[in-house]
């Protein structure tokens, strides 16, 4: 992450993927190898989902700095959405019941001239608007 600030650009609030939302998103597979019978395979699929809900949590996040607003996705291949913080018109927050009982949810940015930009499964996401907001008044 830090390869890509630009000179003097400064980190100033890292957001995570919750691991809450991972782990929820793939009890319906869980649930569909119960019935499979083979606690082998219930294994197998418990490890995967555990896997895969991991590498999904520490290879995306969303970072505000003094110049931007961005997150990344992907451990392997890297996709990234970027706003210009002096851009960013304006955040909302959509959870679900789920979502806010384990506090995430998805975060919509809005800059001028884009549509908004949707961020899934975003640990604390009130917080991260918050942050967001104060940083964009001090301008």
């Amino acid at each position: 992450m830090k390869n890509q600030l630009v000179s003097g650009e400064k980190i100033l609030y890292v957001g995570k993927r919750s691991i809450c939302n991972g782990i929820l998103t793939k009890v319906g597979i869980l649930t569909l190898s119960i019935f499979s019978g083979s606690l082998l395979f219930i294994g197998i699929i418990v490890l995967l989902c555990v896997a895969v809900t991991f590498l999904d949590v520490i290879s995306t996040g969303v970072f505000i700095t003094n110049k931007r607003v961005f997150a990344q996705f992907g451990l392997f291949s890297r996709n990234t959405v970027e706003l210009n913080i002096d851009k960013v018109e304006g955040v909302q927050v959509s959870q679900s019941v789920v979502g806010t009982c384990f506090n995430f949810g998805t975060l919509y940015i809005s800059g001028t001239g884009t549509t908004q930009v949707p961020i899934p499964g975003i640990s604390a996401p009130f917080v991260f608007k918050k942050t967001l907001n104060e940083i964009m008044l001090n301008l």
